[in-house]
C-alpha cells in the first residue's frame, strides 16, 4: 500500500506518513486514524480523502498528461459540483490578481507550467499532482480558469474526490492569500 501511494510505512510503529498540501500526516495501521503533525485536530474530509487515497493507489508511474475534469470517468456527470468547489472559487479569489495567485501557489510548492497566461502544478498528494491554470481577462472577456490532473490520476483517487482536492488546494491558497492581506 505505501510503495504504491508514496507514503512511506513505518512497521514497528504500525503507521504510515504522508504529505498532503505541505503537510505531514500520519494515519495509523490497521486502526486507520489520521493526524496532521502541525494540528490539533484533522478535518473529516480531510481523513476520507487520504484514506480513499491509499486505499485506491495502484502504483501507477505518472503520464505527464494533463486531463481536465470531463475527461476523468463520470467527470462529465459532476462537473457542476466541481466547478461550484474548485473553478468558481479559484477564479473569484484569483481571476484578477494573479500576482497573488503566483504568491500562492508557489507557497504550496507549486512549480510554474506554460499553460494559459499563468499556471502552476501544486504536488498535492505523492501522486496526484493537480495544474491550476489561469487565463488573464480583459476588457470583453473575463478571466477563466481550469484545473487539471495527470491521465493517470484515476488509479489513485474515484473522480468525485478530485471536486473535494481541488476545492481543498484552492482553500488553502485563499488562507495563505488572506494571512498575506491582513
Amino acid at each position: 500500500m505505501s510503495w504504491k501511494s508514496g507514503a512511506v510505512y513505518h512497521q514497528q510503529r504500525g503507521l504510515f506518513e504522508l504529505k498532503f498540501l505541505g503537510r505531514c500526516y500520519r494515519i495509523t495501521f490497521p486502526q486507520y486514524q489520521v493526524t496532521c503533525l502541525d494540528r490539533q485536530e484533522t478535518p473529516l474530509v480531510t481523513q476520507i480523502l487520504l484514506l480513499h487515497y491509499l486505499y485506491h493507489a495502484r502504483g501507477v508511474p505518472l503520464a505527464k498528461r494533463w486531463i481536465s475534469f470531463r475527461e476523468l470517468p463520470g467527470g462529465d456527470i459532476y462537473i457542476g459540483p466541481f466547478t461550484q468547489r474548485a473553478i468558481t472559487p479559484l477564479l473569484r479569489v484569483f481571476g484578477s490578481r494573479p500576482e497573488a495567485f503566483s504568491e500562492a501557489a508557489l507557497r504550496l510548492g507549486g512549480e510554474t507550467q506554460s499553460l494559459g497566461d499563468i499556471s502552476f502544478t501544486i504536488p498535492a498528494l505523492p501522486m496526484v499532482p493537480v495544474t491550476l491554470v489561469l487565463w488573464a481577462g480583459d476588457d470583453e472577456f473575463p478571466p477563466t480558469a481550469n484545473i487539471l490532473f495527470d491521465a493517470t490520476g484515476n488509479e489513485y483517487l474515484p473522480t468525485e474526490d478530485f471536486a473535494v482536492l481541488s476545492g481543498m488546494v484552492i482553500r488553502e491558497m485563499q488562507k495563505f492569500d488572506e494571512a498575506c492581506n491582513k
